[in-house]
Formats: C-alpha cells, structure tokens, sequence
C-alpha cells in the first residue's frame, strides 16, 4: 500500500522530495510524521469507530495526511472541497468529518449536519510535520486492517454518484497504474491543481507514492512555474488546464521529450495537441478513463488519428453494443461499455443508478463510439447528447470536434431547443480568439444542413466543474435562461 511506500522511503531515504506544493517541498521523512502526528490527533478526537470519515482540507498536503492516518486507523474515508456542489452529498454511515483548513467547510458541516456528528478539527501538517525529529514507524493497521474509500464522480449530472474501492481493489490499481505509466522512485509526477477527491487526484499521487516517487502540486496563476524549474517525467492535465498551461509566457516551459504527458477528461483538440507537442513534449498521450473503470485506453499522439482513435489498455475490455447488449459490428456507433474490475459492484447507497450503469460485468459510462478492425476505438460523444431531428438520432460528439479542431477552439458544446420542426440548435464555442462568421456560416451550411436553425454562441468560457467537464446543464441554463 501508498502508506507503507511512504514510511518505507522516509526510513531509507528522508530527505527525498515526496510532495512539493506551490514550491515548498516536503521530504518523506516530513510526510511520514505528518500522517504519524495526525494519526496521534485522530485516535483521541473521539470518533465513532468504523463507518466512514469524511475529510475536507484545502491543501493537498493536509488532506492527504489527513486521509492517510484515517484509513491506517480503520477508517473508511471519502474526501470533498469547499464548494457549493458538495453541500447536499448523500453520506451514510458517517462516523466523523474531520477538517483541516483555517476557512469555515460549509460542505463538511452540512455532512456533519446531516450525520448528526460534530467536526473534528485537524491542526495543518505544516505545524507539525515540517519539524525536525525522529522518524516514526508505519503505523500498525487498526482493526482489520486498512480501510477502503469511496471516490466521487465528476458530477457533470448535478449529482455526485459514490465508488467504494475496497483496500484489495485498491492496491491492486495503484500497481496497474504505476506500471502502466511507468513510475519509479526517480519520477516527478505534475498535477497542477488536481481536486485531491477526483478520480485522477486520488489515484496518480498514490501511484507516485508506491514507487516512491515525488508529486508536484502548483496553483494558478503560477500552474506553468515547474515546466521551467524542475525535471519531471510525468504530468496530468485536462484540455482545460492544459490551454492555461500553454497561456504561459515564452520561454517559461522548458521543451522535454522525456515528459510524459497525459491529458484526460475530455477530447484533446487538434490545435491544442500540436502546441503540446511543440511547446511541451512530443509524448503527449489522449486517455479516456473514468471513475468507475479507471484506464480505457491510453493513445500516444503521433498523428491527428490519435486524436479520435483510441488504443485500448485491455481491448477484450471495451466493447462495443446496441441497447440490448448485443456486441456491435467493426464500423457500427453504438454505446460503449467496459468490463467492470473484480470488486466493484455498483454505486454505493444507489441502486437504481447501478442497474441503469452497471450490468453482466460491465460497466456502461453513457458514451458512444464505434471500433475499428484493429480494435482502436472512436468517441463520438455522450448517449444523453444525442439529437432526435424527426426520427433520426445524431450524435454531437463529430460535430463539436469538427468544429472545435476548424477553429482552434478551447471547447464546442451542441445541444437542442424545442421539439420536431420547431427544433433548433445551439452551439457554444469557447474561444480566446475573435470567430470568424463566414466561417461559422460555411460550417452550418455544410455540417448542420439537417437544422432549421442554428445560434452560434461564442463565450470566454464553457461553465465546467473541476475536471474539466463542460456542465451541460448550467450551460443552457446560462444561455437559454430558465430550468433546463
């Protein structure tokens, strides 16, 4: 497990960076008293045993600290942030909610409102494990062991849906994750400003950790700052954050071809792609992953195919189907599905959202996409995306990247107002160049033919949550006014 790594580093080699964040750097000697003092905190802060500790801080050193000494002392742990989406989470079980922050949590209290259970107060790891002294023993497991934790979705719905991973499924994607991008204990891993509750935010660090490796946490405006000062050799983005990246000033980003890029939650747009290339490093990988399945595919960008056809991790996990569940022919759009790891079984304290995503082993995330003869595998958009005009269905997802990549913008987003012969179509671009109209103009005759009517809305910025995603939901709502 992470936590043993970790104590087992700071043992052997104390002073090797383990986290560095906005610039302070913190050595697995002092990482490892952290989690040992708060660890010492949380045994005699009265919390229920068992159950599940929710944990809120806003700074990733605290909550990991935080969250380790939970999980070694029994805990189930779950992790959220100071946003209003966290405010009306569905948490049973609830043995404590422990923060770590020097704000008020209006989300943490409103857990601990609705668990009827009082906050701990977790004193910042700085105070303590920045501090010279011996170094502590791994702390012995609690009960049965180490605990499990329950990951969050994205929340693009309006709702966050829970993943428990047991310690076993755990440990056991932390080993595929880090021989998947091979980490070792030389690796200086990037993550920018990664919510340590996303998918991404829990796994890779954790990943980093096993192998003894070194996690690097920069916050904006400086996100750019360790592309010109450090030697990194693996780093984690989102289409979003990488456009920030690449805002950077000239000769602030040191070109590397030994980083290894990985961008995620959401199509890498052609423009984008080749300013990475350029500008960053030519191991730039597409991933399309997701909480509930991890790793799907994994794409080394060579070439604009890259871009839309997908290299399965495991292709005898990715399939193809129709409504039915029947495997699809080579060529055919269909939804997507991927066989669902031993030890995961649905939502938590959510049936009905399990019966409707997970079934016979697989796992069904809502996108849909075709396969081609040599098992690469093409996206083209979400399922809940698709536009009914008189009978025939269309995806969004080739219209928005066709026009995302003829523009060089940051983000399309196409979706429909009213019904039948009323219906008509917006599209939002993001862009932080001026859109040319006959351009636009000569897209929809072209592209959108089928519809009536078509707005064009250009905005500085797609409302997105903090993966990255657009919120589909607020976007209409922001330019259509009213409920969606």
């Amino acid at each position: 497990m992470p936590i043993d790594a970790i104590f087992a580093r700071a043992r052997r080699t104390p002073e090797h960076a383990a986290l560095i964040q906005n610039g302070e750097a913190w050595s697995y000697g002092a990482f490892a008293r952290a989690i040992a003092q708060a660890r010492s905190q949380l045994e005699g802060a009265g919390l229920r045993p068992g159950g599940l500790a929710v944990m809120a801080a806003s700074r990733p050193i605290d909550a990991w600290a935080g969250s380790f000494a939970l999980r070694s002392l029994g805990f189930t742990t779950t992790l959220v942030e100071r946003s209003k989406d966290f405010l009306d989470l569905d948490f049973r079980n609830v043995s404590g909610v422990v923060v770590a922050d020097d704000k008020p949590h209006e989300a943490a209290e409103s857990v601990a409102r609705a668990a009827r259970c009082p906050v701990t107060l977790l004193p910042a790891a700085r105070h303590f494990g920045l501090s010279q002294g011996p170094d502590p023993e791994a702390p012995a497991p609690a009960g049965n062991g180490m605990a499990g934790h329950v990951m969050l979705t994205s929340g693009t719905t309006g709702t966050f849906k829970k993943v428990l991973r047991s310690p076993r499924v755990d440990e056991e994607l932390v080993r595929s994750l880090s021989s998947l991008y091979g980490m070792t204990e030389s690796s200086v891993v990037y993550l920018g400003n990664f919510p340590v509750w996303t998918a991404g935010g829990y796994r890779w660090p954790r990943a980093a950790w096993s192998r003894g490796g070194t996690v690097v946490y920069e916050d904006p405006p400086w996100s750019y700052r360790p592309f010109g000062e450090l030697a990194m050799t693996h780093a984690f983005a989102t289409p979003a954050t990488l456009a920030v990246l690449l805002a950077a000033p000239e000769g602030a980003i040191r070109h590397d071809d030994a980083l290894k890029l990985v961008v995620t939650a959401g199509a890498l747009p052609k423009s984008l792609a080749e300013r990475a290339r350029k500008r960053i490093t030519r191991k730039l990988y597409g991933a399309y992953a997701s909480t509930e399945a991890s790793m799907v595919t994994m794409t080394l960008v060579e070439n604009d195919e890259d871009l839309h056809w997908h290299r399965p991790v495991d292709p005898t996990a990715v399939q193809v189907v129709d409504e039915a569940g029947r495997a699809l022919p080579v060529g055919e759009t269909g939804l997507v599905r991927v066989r669902v790891s031993p030890g995961i079984e649905g939502y938590l304290d959510d049936e009905a959202a399990t019966r409707e995503f997970f079934r016979d082993g697989w796992f069904y995330p809502g996108d849909l996409g075709k396969l081609r003869a040599d098992g690469r595998l093409c996206l083209e958009g979400r399922a809940t995306d698709v536009i009914n005009l008189m009978g025939a269905k269309i995806a969004t997802g080739p219209a928005e990247r066709s026009l995302q990549d003829l523009l060089g913008a940051e983000g399309v987003c196409v979706f429909t107002q009213g019904e039948g012969d009323a219906q008509e179509l917006h599209v939002a671009i993001q862009s932080r160049s001026p859109v040319d109209r006959d351009t636009l103009a000569a897209f929809a005759r072209r592209e959108l033919a089928a519809f009536p009517r078509v707005h064009f809305h250009v905005l500085a910025e797609l409302p997105r949550n903090a993966m990255g995603k657009v919120r589909r939901l607020d976007l209409r709502r922001q330019l259509l006014g009213g409920p969606a």
